[in-house]
């Protein structure tokens, strides 16, 4: 899921069953509503009626802008993929997915959208023919959660709920280069370093975040974080949403977001399911530097960096915080928490204050991990019993 995107002069955040794009320069959003739901057709059953879909419980899943800044995609609950025009704003597609979306991206060049599924399959749908149903080019035994292609576009890669990344040729994804292996969790999240293409950062619910050499298959680097947000949270007294009363110290690994320093290192946020904030690292030469703890009153939806150095944040009550970072030679600051969020930053949350209806959904992290059971156990005591017995 993915509830803000940014792109030149755009800052763009879901709410319920729209989307709202912010211009700098404009005095008000630009609200893209998603079309009405169409009724699934069903073949050889022509004389059953289909009910349509409840157009109240339809809202935004994820939203991105095309690099090249032509197109705007919204997948939705429904199944939809709809495709705007950004000159004019004008509907340019909507079509219908398999099955549920969990992650989007355009290829480099704006001619293709990829999208991954709960089902586990990359589904390509084309820009050339905005009336071309979606395309199957990969598939995976599990549900996919990410996905990303290289700069040059002949690398894809996904993956999934059952701790594999897998690294395909693009557009021939049937042929399979190398598979990334080692996490003990679900993989949540795939980032290529900014300063860096050529090694994949990976984040997961085993509370880890991993540097990848993806061709080979390689591990570079395995970097814990639940002792920073151990140590974060004893310092502000806090202490993590519970999963469940078996997994209630898990650290989750949700999102991880890359900025480029300079040639030769990254900025990596780091963002953790129910956790109140975002951990900041620096990688230079594969090794994580924790650069400082950002906390926010708020939970995190969602966040993302503008070119000019600012990490805009979504938080769960509908507003956004901005903060700038400032690299020197042997130092990096982010603006506190406490400081007036930049200008057009201000401007949105004046408008997202006044809009009574906005709303977004709620994360599905904890669903991912996966469950331990002990079916053998009253087995055991079951028959201690009886051998008593005799």
């Amino acid at each position: 899921m993915s509830f803000i995107d940014i792109s030149e002069g755009r800052i763009a955040v879901s709410s319920g069953s729209k989307s709202l794009v912010f211009q700098e320069g404009s005095d008000g959003p630009i609200v893209l509503e998603l079309p009405s739901v169409r009724p699934e057709l069903k073949e050889n059953k022509p004389t059953k009626p289909v009910a349509v879909a409840d157009e109240s419980k339809n809202v935004v899943l994820g939203l991105r802008f095309s690099p090249c800044g032509k197109w705007f995609a919204v997948y939705s609950s429904a199944k939809q993929l709809v495709l705007w025009e950004t000159a004019s704003w004008t509907l340019a597609s909507e079509r219908y997915m398999p099955k549920t979306a969990t992650s989007l991206k355009f290829t480099p060049d704006s001619q293709d959208v990829i999208i991954v599924d709960k089902a586990g399959d990359a589904v390509q749908f084309s820009l050339k023919d905005l009336l071309k149903e979606g395309e199957v080019i990969l598939g995976h035994l599990s549900m996919l959660l990410d996905v990303v292609l290289t700069p040059d576009g002949k690398k894809i890669i996904t993956c999934d709920r059952d701790e594999k990344i897998r690294i395909s040729h693009y557009p021939n994804a049937y042929n399979i280069i190398s598979y990334c292996l080692g996490h003990k969790e679900f993989v949540s999240s795939l980032n290529l370093l900014p300063h860096k293409p050529s090694v994949l950062l990976s984040a997961s619910g085993d509370s880890t975040i991993r540097l990848w050499d993806f061709l080979s298959g390689q591990a570079l680097a395995s970097y814990d974080c639940s002792l920073d947000v151990s140590k974060q949270l004893s310092v502000n007294g806090t202490s993590l949403t519970q999963v469940e009363n078996d997994l209630s110290s898990s650290v989750i690994v949700h999102k991880v977001c890359s900025s480029k320093i300079n040639d030769n290192s990254s900025l990596v946020c780091v963002l953790f399911y129910g956790y109140n904030g975002l951990l900041v690292y620096r990688i230079i030469d594969n090794n994580f530097e924790l650069i400082q703890a950002v906390l926010v009153e708020e939970t995190v939806l969602d966040f993302c960096f503008r070119i000019n150095g600012e990490l805009v944040i979504r938080l769960a009550n509908n507003v956004l915080q901005s903060l700038l970072y400032k690299c020197t030679a042997t130092n990096i600051t982010f603006s506190s928490s406490s400081e007036k969020p930049t200008k057009f930053v201000t401007k949105i949350n004046e408008i997202l204050e006044k809009d009574k209806d906005q709303f977004v959904t709620s994360s599905n992290v904890p669903q991912l991990l996966k469950r331990k059971f002990d079916n053998v156990k009253e087995y055991y005591q079951q028959k201690k019993a009886r051998l008593g017995e005799q």
